[in-house]
């Protein structure tokens, strides 16, 4: 006992000599000395030494980063560090993992050629390293690019994001077009470079020395409102076609009314609406280029009012060598994320229906607390918070003075169904109205958006969808709530048609937290994007080489416990001695479920269910054992599925499991709500 307590009081002097770090860190620490020795260099000058030597080695078309001056307004320059893409693109094909190997197998589906290119998505966003309640001083734009060809799964995972920029918002307000010229340099780099050309085909090496010639165009760019607005150019909400894809898609503030986001949509029907070409995008642009210096200041701001564009020379669209790359209208998608989930309709429309229902004397906000504890969700969300402390009294107030629910993108998803379930409960019951029936449009409208990464939804039944969002809101007289992000409705489907895919920010709002993470530490200002970008680039390699899950897997490997093994012995028969184990797995579908979650299973029918008591796995097979469940009834059209517990078990291959689901346990059993898609 006393050296076991001499142990522990080690272990604790080391915790508190070194710089704070979580028992999780630490503790991965001192696993990969105890398995690797101890490194002989070790300072952190000789740290910053081993991540530039890293991207030094991978240099195949030039150093990995480079730098470029920029116009500023006030007409100084600056020089700011941007990523060499062909670097980094070579450097990720040739570490033998998770990009290289999907990088190949989506070549080996789709091989590129001249007249058959690849298509390049490109996002950019803020985030804010740091303290968010302090200064702002490292709160930075960054810019990443994937393949859309390597398919909606794949392209879930952050590590299949390049990083291409980084750099400081308060240098970016202070450029010339700000974040249209960063966008600008960025795409001149890869389409106007006299090393490689995506024209001819950029050479890269695969990890087996696979060569590999890729073609690739733009295809779109995928960010919010706010993103978009900087990287074309637009004024957006301020400009009276607020709309670079309609042609008259005007709004009319109501009377009286301040705020320019509540005004009165023009158009609510597909069919009336005048869709702008790519063309004739350009050529307004020109027109109001031709303008600049030959009408009077007044005047020209005029033209940029009327003709929604925010006009710069140092602007995407005034690149003469772009012109032939760019496609404004086709190639500008909007993010469903940010116009449902994140200060969008969803946020609206919650509170609307909660608003109603309290009018017509129901307790709608204080059951909303109670009723949200009766729901067990999948462990994966379990960081989104405790959801029922977002309707106290204090927030209810908030929220009537904002006209919607401030609550984030990752709070909606979980909200939306509870509350679903509960407007179909209630109009079932005789309560039926125009406010409900609308609600319910726009909880239809977000399960088809959220079904397209599966497959079976088309345009044409997002573009029903969204028509009958934007019909039952003016039949319910919420017109005057229905913001811009309700116009997006009618362009989704048009834009899922034309790219194959809809692609919500959710991923690339993950891999932000690997920049906040490394920029957070990062405390010279001075060099703040080039030290953060090759740490970035340093560890982006690093997580690429972690092997792609093709199939189910483990999400985080460890020995079993010696119990664990002795009760696969006994009871399933399982000899070995290299037998792992985890909390959670990874689906096939890229979700992930955990013990305890009640999980569909596929079957010979439709699926079944049960409850996960336990992973684990003895090579690459991943298995799962799960309480069984018997299905008592079902309810396609709300999809409601009520379930008896049984005192069964059954071992499954993790690949059969499908997805984990919200559930309610009460007396009749386990009632769950079934994801759309499954229905």
């Amino acid at each position: 006992m006393c050296e076991r307590e001499a142990k522990l009081q080690r272990l604790n002097v080391l915790r508190k000599a070194v710089p704070s770090c979580s028992k999780s860190s630490l503790a991965a620490i001192l696993d990969h000395i105890a398995e690797h020795g101890l490194p002989e260099l070790n300072n952190r000058k000789q740290m910053r030494e081993a991540a530039e030597q890293q991207l030094k080695a991978s240099a195949t078309y030039g150093p990995a980063i480079f730098h470029k001056n920029f116009l500023k307004s006030d007409g100084g320059t600056v020089s700011l560090p941007m990523v060499n893409f062909y670097t980094a693109l070579s450097a990720a094909c040739k570490v033998k993992g998770s990009f290289s190997q999907c990088l190949l197998s989506s070549l080996a589906g789709k091989p590129t050629g001249v007249d058959t290119p690849w298509n390049l998505i490109l996002y950019s966003d803020e985030c804010l390293p740091a303290n968010a309640l302090g200064r702002a001083a490292k709160k930075v734009w960054v810019v990443y690019a994937a393949f859309k060809e390597f398919g909606r799964q794949a392209l879930s995972h952050t590590q299949h994001w390049l990083v291409l920029g980084i750099v400081r918002s308060s240098i970016v307000a202070t450029l010339e077009g700000h974040m249209g010229q960063v966008m600008k340099v960025l795409l001149e780099h890869i389409f106007s470079n006299n090393v490689a050309s995506p024209l001819v085909g950029v050479l890269l090496h695969g990890p087996g020395s696979e060569l590999i010639r890729l073609h690739f165009q733009i295809g779109f760019f995928v960010q919010d409102g706010a993103s978009q607005k900087v990287t074309f150019g637009l004024k957006g909400d301020s400009g009276s076609n607020y709309c670079l894809k309609c042609c008259d898609q005007i709004v009319f503030p109501l009377e009286a009314e301040e705020d320019e986001e509540k005004a009165v949509l023009k158009t609510i029907c597909k069919k009336d609406m005048v869709l702008t070409t790519d063309e004739e995008a350009l050529k307004s642009f020109d027109r109001l280029s031709a303008k600049k210096g030959v009408c009077t200041p007044q005047e020209f701001q005029q033209w940029e009012q009327c003709t929604g564009w925010t006009f710069s020379h140092e602007g995407i669209l005034a690149s003469p060598c772009l012109r032939n790359w760019l496609q404004p209208c086709s190639q500008y998608v909007h993010d469903y994320m940010h116009g449902m989930a994140s200060n969008g309709c969803l946020n609206i429309g919650m509170f609307l229906v909660l608003e109603h229902l309290q009018s017509e004397g129901l307790p709608a906000w204080s059951a909303m607390q109670d009723m949200i504890s009766m729901w067990h969700f999948p462990q994966a969300l379990h960081k989104v918070g405790a959801l029922s402390s977002l309707f106290t009294s204090a927030k209810v107030e908030s929220y009537r003075k904002a006209g919607k629910l401030k609550v984030t993108a990752s709070e909606v998803l979980c909200l939306y169904p509870i509350l679903q379930h509960h407007v179909q409960m209630i109009e079932n019951k005789g309560g039926k109205s125009a406010a409900t029936q609308a609600f319910l449009n726009l909880c239809h409208m977000m399960d088809l958006l959220l079904a397209t990464s599966i497959g079976g939804v088309n345009g044409l039944l997002l573009d029903t969808a969204a028509e009958n969002v934007l019909a039952s809101f003016k039949l319910a007289k919420w017109g005057n709530f229905c913001i811009k992000k309700f116009h997006w409705m009618l362009h989704y489907g048009d834009e899922l048609e034309a790219h194959e895919m809809l692609l919500p920010c959710w991923t690339m709002e993950r891999k932000h937290k690997d920049i906040t993470l490394l920029a957070t530490r990062v405390q010279n200002l001075k060099n703040f994007e080039e030290g953060l970008l090759v740490e970035v680039l340093s560890q982006q390699l690093h997580h690429i080489s972690q092997w792609q899950r093709e199939e189910a897997s483990l999400e985080k490997k460890h020995l079993a416990p010696k119990k664990l093994v002795a009760w696969l012995h006994e009871y399933l028969g399982l000899r070995s001695n290299d037998i792992f184990s985890s909390k959670c797995i990874v689906l096939l579908g890229g979700g992930v479920a955990s013990v305890n979650d009640v999980v569909l299973l596929s079957s010979g029918t439709k699926w079944e269910a049960g409850q996960m008591l336990l992973n684990f796995a003895i090579g690459r097979e991943t298995w799962s054992l799960l309480k069984c469940f018997v299905l008592q009834t079902y309810d396609s059209k709300s999809g409601k599925a009520l379930w008896h517990s049984t005192d069964q078990w059954v071992t499954v291959p993790a690949a059969h499991i499908l997805a984990a689901v919200i559930y309610s346990q009460c007396q009749a059993g386990y009632l769950t709500l079934i994801p759309y898609h499954l229905r």
